[in-house]
């Protein structure tokens, strides 16, 4: 299916059988950017159980005080090595000049650290077939009961397309449960659900107060509030403004035959990339995100990353944890930690497809990675001291899982590498090896293009049809966008405890009408 190909209209929901899956066709869902699907009618389902009486703490989401202790004492001695380490590079060099040279030679060091795994995914995306424990059985055997919960804060633009969806999906009715949040929207969104309750009786439609949100503001405290009413063995979530294949939910439930997997992240696309240049590369992003660096972590590492939707986690170990972080901007990263430190596995299911909106304008941009970064990097900060510690881990595991993590300081190391680069500029500094320093700076710039570039083969490979590659070649600018979003969020970081400024969770908005 070619990506702008007219969407067919919502289909009469079909009882499901244990047969062999239909794969899905690349392209574009059937409730396309641009047309308002009418609603699915109803689906005739038993009535939805009573939640287990599995006990659920009062406090989800809060830390105790031996969390919090031991999260601080991590932060504590990152800061001191941090320091004994500029210490000592003071100490050795004596000198301004020589001090900037031995940056220069830690951040070149690094560099080729984060290069090498660039690299490595790429060639996991090219030559690595996927192991037969991986693969997506056509027979779908293991069915759990499933609790979606869908997150709306203002989302009158895209809720009624996502809970349509949601009521049409492949799973049995006996065992699917759709929880919507209305996170004290000041649209429409709640007359909307109001009104999508009348048409789906089994919805279940939650409002919190402006109280509420004022009190626990964020994704994760909507979803721990969600938490208390889902039934399902397993959590499936997915933001307001995606749309999955019908056989998404399914595909994602399969997985949790095995005991030992906590969690199971599919793969998302771009709906709206051809809006403009910035969507085309937001989505060569994804395409070197999911089909590049995701794969290789699973590939290689066994380490890929649950993500904030289109994902599923075992309900029984959200209850054990107490929750979604509620502290946390990116509770998906959170939580993946969280898991692996406890000896769980994540899964990554590249054939379970959700596709979601990309912003289309720069401010919206800044705002959405903002989050990632500085979200990201406090969980590097809490967790770093425990990976290291950790039982369940290999050593090349370890080193893997902590660059992932800091994996959004890379552009703050890159900035100061700018930086660098400006006072060589000025005649202020000059590297001691001017040729190796240029190529090992090319050689690092192209490491996150290379991923990209696997990405967009990959996708052609698999008879996709993703953008041309010459986009890439508009990447840069953004690029260096991001370098400066990175740092910032990194500096915000380290003043906000000074001033007692806290950030929380700042919401996309959406564009589909």
């Amino acid at each position: 299916m070619e990506p702008n190909k007219e969407p067919s209209q919502p289909t009469e929901p079909k009882e499901l059988k244990v047969k062999e899956v239909e794969k899905h066709e690349d392209g574009v869902p059937t409730e396309e950017l641009g047309q308002v699907a009418e609603p699915a009618p109803e689906r005739a389902a038993e009535p939805t159980k009573e939640p287990s009486q599995e006990a659920i703490p009062q406090n989800l989401g809060i830390e105790g005080p031996v969390t919090h202790a031991r999260k601080r004492r991590s932060r504590m001695w990152l800061g001191a090595i941090l320091f004994v380490l500029l210490g000592a590079l003071v100490a050795i060099t004596r000198s301004v000049l020589g001090f900037l040279a031995g940056v220069t030679i830690l951040i070149q060091i690094f560099f080729i650290a984060y290069l090498i795994r660039h690299l490595s995914f790429a060639w996991a995306a090219l030559a690595v077939r996927w192991r037969p424990s991986e693969l997506v059985r056509d027979a779908i055997v293991y069915m759990p009961s499933v609790s979606v919960i869908v997150p709306a804060h203002n989302e009158d633009r895209v809720l009624r397309r996502i809970v349509n969806r949601l009521m049409e999906m492949d799973y049995p009715v006996d065992k699917y449960q759709v929880i919507v949040v209305d996170d004290a929207s000041t649209d429409q969104t709640l007359a909307m659900l109001n009104s999508l309750k009348k048409i789906y009786p089994h919805l279940v439609a939650i409002h919190r107060s402006i109280e509420e949100r004022e009190k626990n503001p964020g994704k994760s405290s909507v979803l721990n509030h969600a938490l208390r009413v889902a039934t399902g063995e397993v959590i499936v979530i997915y933001d307001a403004d995606h749309l999955p294949e019908k056989d998404c939910v399914m595909r994602l439930a399969q997985h949790f035959a095995d005991p030992k997997i906590g969690a199971v992240m599919g793969r998302c696309k771009i709906i709206n990339r051809n809006e403009n240049i910035l969507t085309k590369l937001v989505s060569i992003d994804y395409l070197g995100g999911y089909l590049t660096n995701e794969y290789g972590r699973e590939t290689l590492h066994n380490l890929p990353a649950y993500g904030g939707a289109n994902c599923a986690i075992r309900r029984s170990l959200l209850i054990k944890f107490g929750g979604f972080n509620a502290k946390s901007v990116t509770e998906d990263t959170d939580i993946t930690t969280r898991l692996i430190l406890n000896g769980y596995k994540v899964v990554y299911d590249r054939n379970a497809i959700d596709w979601e909106e990309a912003v289309g304008y720069l401010n919206q941009f800044w705002g959405q990675r903002y989050r990632w970064a500085f979200g990201h990097q406090h969980v590097f900060y809490d967790h770093w001291l425990d990976i290291l510690k950790s039982k369940h881990l290999g050593i090349v595991d370890k080193i893997e899982f902590l660059m992932f993590l800091f994996v959004f300081h890379a552009p703050v190391v890159m900035f100061i590498g700018l930086f660098l680069i400006m006072l060589w500029g000025l005649g202020l500094f000059v590297p001691t090896d001017i040729f190796k320093s240029i190529a090992i700076w090319v050689l690092m710039f192209l490491g996150p293009f290379v991923e990209m570039g696997v990405g967009i083969v990959a996708e052609w490979a698999e008879g996709g049809t993703p953008p041309h590659p010459i986009h890439l070649l508009l990447y840069p600018p953004l690029f260096l966008i991001s370098i400066f979003i990175c740092a910032k969020a990194f500096i915000d970081g380290l003043i906000y405890p000074l001033i007692g400024e806290r950030y929380v969770w700042v919401k996309t908005r959406r564009r589909y009408r």
